[in-house]
């Protein structure tokens, strides 16, 4: 038995797929693909185990995990996985835009990397992401090195309705029923499993400034916190009974399992060495499986 929710997140200077509006650039700050990469390595110095988790690991630095706590305890922070191959070939939906927009092949891979570090560590695994206050202008003050000056500003007009990071864990039949839940926290990475593709690359210009675009999709199992999803549904008035009928096992020591999948879409400029995010959409399907 399962029950979904869906979300449809448009937070863009990206209309009509291609059309973008707002160009300023952000801080010259290089985003922390090289910071992955050296953490990354560090991990394979050392006797620490690694985490797989598909296309994500447990991020480990200096030879020990890197630990997140918050309100409901402690979790490892994912990162890109080394072995991942979503990021290492230009998809073949390509129709050449991105180059006749100064990109070159090797650009186009670099930013893929970049984006598929931003994708795991603050899409899929971000601070915010099961938060009980769900702050995104915290996320976006803190963060704004991934953002050109426009979608900075964006962001913070539209503060917590904006959704650069994955919506929250809602879980329910209906939005009239939606059950906040968050994923278990035993100082393990919070998914069990992150798999990603990129389907597509073009290129546009935009009041001078050029951005590679790319589509894709993820799908992400989430380990549920049972009583954390027990709570929620007595918050609203459902008694345990009623909530072991939705889920026959919720009560059992096996977690329930919150599958999320993700479409995408990102325009990414260059900023200093690195790259910035210059627009944005994301379309969320939810499911709280059993």
């Amino acid at each position: 038995m399962h029950r979904s929710a869906r979300i449809t997140a448009i937070a863009v200077p990206l209309a009509a797929v291609i059309a973008l509006t707002g160009c300023s650039t952000g801080s010259g700050t290089k985003p922390a693909s090289t910071a992955t990469t050296s953490a990354t390595a560090k991990a394979a110095e050392t006797k620490t185990p690694t985490i797989t988790i598909g296309d994500a690991i447990g991020k480990v630095e200096n030879g020990k995990p890197v630990i997140i706590t918050d309100e409901w305890g402690s979790y490892q922070k994912m990162t890109l996985n080394p072995d991942a191959k979503f990021y290492t070939t230009i998809p073949a939906d390509n129709d050449g835009s991105a180059k006749q927009n100064g990109f070159s092949d090797a650009d186009i891979l670099d930013a893929e990397k970049w984006l598929g570090t931003f994708i795991t560590e603050e899409t899929l695994d971000s601070s915010v992401l099961d938060s009980k206050d769900r702050k995104l202008a915290d996320w976006v003050a803190a963060n704004s090195k991934y953002l050109t000056g426009s979608m900075q500003s964006i962001a913070a007009q539209q503060g917590d309705d904006a959704n650069l990071v994955v919506s929250g864990l809602w879980n329910g039949p209906g939005d009239e029923d939606k059950i906040p839940a968050h994923t278990v926290r035993d100082s393990r990475p919070r998914a069990s499993n992150a798999t990603a593709t990129f389907t597509k690359v073009r290129g546009v210009e935009d009041g001078g400034k050029p951005y590679v675009i790319f589509d894709g999709t993820t799908s992400t199992r989430y380990i549920a916190d049972n009583k954390a999803v027990i709570e929620g549904y007595s918050m609203r008035g459902y008694t345990l009974d009623q909530v072991k009928t939705r889920f026959p096992n919720i009560d059992t020591a096996k977690p329930l399992a919150v599958q999320s999948d993700v479409t995408f879409q990102y325009a990414l400029t260059h900023n200093g060495n690195g790259w910035a995010i210059g627009g944005y959409t994301l379309d969320t399907q939810q499911t709280l499986v059993d």
